[in-house]
């Protein structure tokens, strides 16, 4: 990433942070409601886009971890569990962007 991308994510984190901090139960609700249907379903490159993304959803951990962490985990562990039930999969040389951003994103999430 460049150093204006770099910043940008960084901004944009801390922005999405500091809005929820001060939001009312109600509307952090719907916000992470949002924010899981945007991400669910997509498989983003995880080199720029899926960095974006995955530091946007550790932001939003970092307010409420709990309902997060519930939202989240399970379709993502169910996602993971699929792509590596595979054989095929440990022998391959170059990992699908698929399992690199769900990865990165289980790895932003906890």
């Amino acid at each position: 990433m460049t150093r204006e991308e770099t910043l940008l994510e960084i901004g944009l984190s801390s922005t999405v942070a500091s809005l929820l901090m001060q939001c009312s139960a109600e509307i952090f609700d719907v916000a992470l409601d949002k924010l899981h249907s945007f991400v669910c379903g997509r498989t983003f490159e995880p080199h720029v886009a899926g960095k974006f993304v995955a530091h946007i959803c550790c932001s939003v951990t970092k307010v409420n971890p709990a309902k997060v962490l519930q939202m989240f985990l399970p379709r993502l562990l169910r996602s993971l569990d699929s792509i590596l039930s595979y054989d095929d999969v440990l022998a391959e040389e170059l990992l699908e962007d698929e399992l690199l951003f769900n990865l990165l994103l289980l790895s932003e999430l906890v």
